[in-house]
């Protein structure tokens, strides 16, 4: 059969080539990459955002116009995304920048910067609120994930809120969903469980201090333990630490027991000394030898260089001593 050059054949090729033309003139007429406004853009370094989104202008210099097409949702913060460099492209292209990726990037990294919610500000809420729940008083908190934190958007209150709080007092036993931020569109909540333990806060060193060294207040740092590392004989009261002798090298951050510690010696054995008593209206005195070392506030033994006689006295000053009564005092002249 010999083709007739109308045929239906010959005739729907010219009819697409102009559908295809008509086609390619609509594209160059919206597109601003056809329309000779593209771009030449470069990729930022270290490519850091704050925001809930991923912008061209967050990605890319000079972006112009485009700078605030938004390209995909930010990655939670403290993380980051990976953007496929390919795809990219093509969407930069089509937005009216063009992005060359000379280094032949597969990967375009963006970080979301943040700020952390530590564990001890975690630790501080989670304890006022069980303290304010229980009966038991001081609680030490120990929480299932020892290294929990947070990390929110740069902006976020980073107050904590302790919700559906639930306490076994006899187990010790806790769980609770600890809220942050608030009415924040990215506000977070997390389930949190741990043990909470009877304690006390008792006051410790803060620098390690070697024997013979007498404490100061400011030596002094309060910290909380457990019940079980707080024994009897364990000072919890910082007024009768300062001025005490360390009897023992101490470590900062331990329980001080009162066998720890000693009235720093002001008047050695075998020292001159003056005896006094005391009354209105009178002030008698007399020499005398220690027979035993003594702190200020200590009694102990001296002789009456004079009569020769012991008498027990209260060390006031590394050079006097207070005798207790008017009776002992008479022995001593």
């Amino acid at each position: 059969m010999i083709e007739n050059q109308f045929s239906h054949k010959h005739l729907t090729r010219p009819i697409i080539l102009t559908c295809a033309t008509v086609i390619v003139f609509m594209i160059l007429a919206v597109s601003p990459v056809w329309a000779g406004t593209a771009k030449l853009v470069s990729l930022k370094q270290d490519i850091r955002i704050n925001g809930p989104f991923v912008t061209l202008g967050d990605i890319f210099t000079q972006a112009g116009e485009a700078a605030h097409v938004v390209l995909s949702d930010a990655p939670a913060p403290g993380k980051r995304l990976a953007l496929e460099a390919r795809r990219l492209a093509a969407f930069s292209s089509n937005r009216g920048l063009i992005w060359k990726n000379s280094a032949r990037l597969e990967h375009v990294f963006i970080h979301r910067a943040s700020q952390t919610i530590t564990t001890p500000v975690i630790l501080d809420a989670v304890t006022r609120a069980l303290e304010a729940e229980s009966s038991q008083g001081t609680l030490d908190i120990e929480l299932s994930d020892r290294k929990l934190k947070l990390n929110v958007p740069t902006d976020m209150d980073t107050s904590i809120e302790v919700r559906e709080l639930s306490y076994d007092a006899t187990s010790g036993h806790f769980e609770a969903i600890i809220h942050a931020g608030g009415d924040d569109p990215e506000s977070i909540n997390t389930h949190i469980s741990g043990r909470a333990y009877e304690a006390f806060d008792v006051p410790t060193l803060n620098r390690a201090r070697r024997s013979g060294d007498i404490i100061e207040a400011s030596d002094i740092e309060w910290k909380r333990m457990r019940q079980t590392r707080v024994g009897r004989t364990t000072i919890t009261d910082e007024d009768y630490l300062i001025g005490m002798s360390l009897k023992r090298q101490m470590a900062p951050g331990q329980p001080i027991r009162k066998s720890d510690v000693e009235r720093p010696v002001i008047v050695n054995k075998g020292a001159l000394i003056t005896l006094v008593y005391r009354s209105p209206g009178i002030t008698l005195t007399a020499e005398g030898r220690t027979l035993s070392e003594g702190g200020m506030g200590d009694v102990i033994r001296i002789l009456n260089t004079r009569s020769n006689r012991t008498v027990q006295a209260r060390v006031a000053t590394s050079h006097e001593a207070i005798v207790a009564n008017l009776s002992t005092q008479l022995t001593v002249n």
